[in-house]
């Protein structure tokens, strides 16, 4: 899996940001244990009908975007690959979680 952002710790909270694309999810490296604070921008014209809505369903996330800077925030409380993907399932993305 090629890791498109990979996640900076400081004071306690590691922080990730990415960009929203029309037909891609990007695939993150993130620590678990450590509160995530996922900065997903969603430029002009980003947003479409399938990956307008993402759900992490391992952890009941479902986020709606809108133009301009999303924040998506949890905790990955284990190691492993947890994939997430758009509202209908067609876009998938992975989240690398490490100890």
């Amino acid at each position: 899996i090629q890791i498109d952002a990979e996640a900076v710790t400081e004071e306690n909270v590691q922080t990730v940001s990415t960009e929203l694309q029309s037909g891609t999810y990007p695939n993150i490296k993130v620590k678990s244990g450590i509160p995530l604070k996922w900065i997903f921008n969603a430029p002009k014209g980003s947003i479409n009908g399938c990956n307008n809505r993402f759900l992490i369903q391992e952890y009941g996330i479902e986020h709606s975007f809108h133009t301009g800077k999303n924040i998506i925030e949890f905790t990955p409380v284990s190691s492993g690959k947890i994939q997430y993907s758009c509202w209908m399932g067609m876009i998938t993305g992975n989240i690398i979680v490490e100890d």
